[in-house]
């Protein structure tokens, strides 16, 4: 009986303005992915020959390595870890300490914000003006700390970022370039 009465319910809410837009979209889609089927986005004039090899040999020649997590991939990251990374005492370190702390003070203030909103709210189900202007209060006087935070972490991982390319650049350099004159 429930079910007959929200199904009468549904019948009769639906009209050509409520479902017109999903309608429309999901044509949309159907239309971008038959374009896309087709070949729409490739270049030459037969695209299923473009992508295909000519003859299996080719597709075999042409097979790569597939990347995966081995020893290989870590011995791999392990040496371009040791040419950004030079060691515990490098401004490298300090700024993975800082956005290591950052991360953690951020996760310690969005927990306590997530509670100070709790007690917001309950304080206007309960309509208790005194505690709703209290933990307002406690809001916005915690809003500068947390913009603090965020701030320290963006700068944090970009100057971070920076060092890191600034290093295996030199290195790269040092390493391919040297004796080359560039104008």
């Amino acid at each position: 009986m429930a079910v007959a009465s929200k199904f009468a319910l549904l019948t009769s809410s639906l009209t050509v303005k409520n479902w017109s837009p999903a309608a429309i979209g999901v044509l949309g889609c159907a239309l971008i992915a038959k374009l896309y089927s087709a070949g729409f986005r490739t270049s030459s004039k037969s695209p299923k020959t473009a992508l295909l090899p000519s003859d299996p040999a080719a597709k075999k020649r042409k097979k790569k390595q597939a990347a995966a997590v081995n020893a290989t991939f870590f011995r791999n990251l392990r040496r371009i870890f040791k040419i950004i990374m030079p060691g515990v005492f490098s401004g490298e370190f300090f700024y993975m300490l800082l956005i290591a702390a950052s991360l953690l003070s951020r996760t310690a203030a969005d927990v306590y914000m997530i509670t100070n909103a709790t007690s917001i709210e309950a304080s206007m189900v309960e309509r208790n003006p005194a505690l709703f202007a209290i933990s307002t209060v406690k809001y916005a006087l915690n809003l500068p700390l947390i913009s603090l935070i965020n701030a320290l972490l963006k700068f944090g991982i970009s100057e971070l970022k920076l060092r890191f390319r600034e290093r295996l650049t030199s290195h790269l350099y040092s390493k391919y370039l040297t004796g080359f004159t560039f104008l």
